[in-house]
Order: C-alpha cells, then structure tokens, then sequence
C-alpha cells in the first residue's frame, strides 16, 4: 500500500477536499496517513497502525466465516496443491450453480 503511493493518494483526496471524516478515509491506511499529513504521527507510526489494523481486520473476517455454516474450506495447510485448490473451488463454485 505505502510503495504504491498511499500517500500521495490520501493527500491528493484531502486537496479535492474529501474530509477526514468522510466514510472513505476511515478505511484501513487512508486513516493513518492522514493523521501523517496533519502531522499527528509518523510515517512509521502510520504503518504500524495500518499492520495492527489490518490484523484486526482479518481477524474479525476469519470469526464471521467460521460461523458461517454455508462456507466450505479447503485444507490448504494439509496439501499446498494450487491446481487441486482450483479443481476443488471449480467442484464447489459447480455445486452451488455459480460456474
């Protein structure tokens, strides 16, 4: 995100005028570097908010898909198999009528 130009994207957002408050910049990364453009924080401190964040984040997703009785996992620890991942998502995706 940060080698992409996630700076210059959160400053050129506020220079269009979109506020800090604004649904859009509380996403994960445009919050913290625009807590560095109003010098709150430091770039580093930015990123280890972001890091710490998206943590959260993933954490939070993977609960919700483990309640999710409708979701079907594929044991990728067991088996680092890329072409049997796909045949086993297209054997799936089939199942449900989605391919």
């Amino acid at each position: 995100m940060v080698e992409a130009g996630l700076l210059d994207e959160v400053r050129a957002l506020l220079r269009r005028g979109l506020p800090r408050s604004a649904t859009a910049m509380q996403a994960i990364g445009y919050k913290e570097f625009a807590g560095v453009l109003a010098d709150e924080k430091t770039e580093r401190e930015a990123v280890e908010e972001v890091k710490l964040r998206s943590r959260q984040y993933a954490k939070r997703q993977l609960t919700w898909l483990r309640r999710d009785p409708g979701v079907r996992w594929i044991e990728w620890e067991k088996n680092r198999d890329f072409v049997r991942a796909m045949q086993i998502s297209t054997e799936i995706l089939s199942e449900e009528g989605l391919f």
